[in-house]
Order: structure tokens, then C-alpha cells, then sequence
């Protein structure tokens, strides 16, 4: 008999932000992607804004964004997608 145990990690991705992006734009909202493979779902995406505790996100099928408004000089962007057993991944930009 062979078990086989699969340990499903979500995948995000911000799309509309390259790492790095200069902008003289305070207000911009951040959008991305977030995919797990079958039979898995995700239960949340949350973001955080240069080391804020992580909030949520709108979500809906694989797409996500959030509008928020950054700090003069460098900000930091992380984003963590949760699911069913609390499997995640943080994306920094």
C-alpha cells in the first residue's frame, strides 16, 4: 500500500506592480492573482502595508485588490493567501 500525502501551497502574484515601481501616486491599488490546486480552496487573502497587521482583501475566483495609500520614500507590500489547513504564502514587493 502507498500513501501519498499532498501539501497544497496557494500561489499569489501582485500583476499590476512591478518590484521596484516609482510613483509620485500616493492613493493606487494593489491587484494580483491567487491559485491552489484542486481539491484545495482558498479561505482568505490578506495584504500588509510596510509591516501593518495583514488585512483582508476583495476577493472573488482568482482575482484580488485593495486600494491604499502609501508613505512618502520606500514602502514594503506583503500579501498571504490562507488555505483550508492554514498552508500559506507571503509575497513581498
Amino acid at each position: 500500500m502507498v500513501i501519498v500525502v499532498r501539501a497544497a501551497v496557494p500561489a499569489v502574484t501582485i500583476t499590476n506592480l512591478a518590484n521596484g515601481t516609482i510613483t509620485n501616486i500616493a492613493s493606487i491599488t494593489v491587484a494580483g492573482q491567487v491559485s491552489i490546486d484542486p481539491p484545495y480552496t482558498i479561505l482568505s487573502v490578506e495584504l500588509s502595508l510596510n509591516g501593518s497587521a495583514f488585512s483582508p482583501v476583495t476577493y472573488a475566483g482568482e482575482n484580488w485588490s485593495k486600494d491604499i495609500t502609501l508613505a512618502s520614500g520606500s514602502n514594503f507590500i506583503s500579501v498571504i493567501a490562507v488555505n483550508w489547513n492554514k498552508t500559506n504564502e507571503i509575497k513581498d514587493w
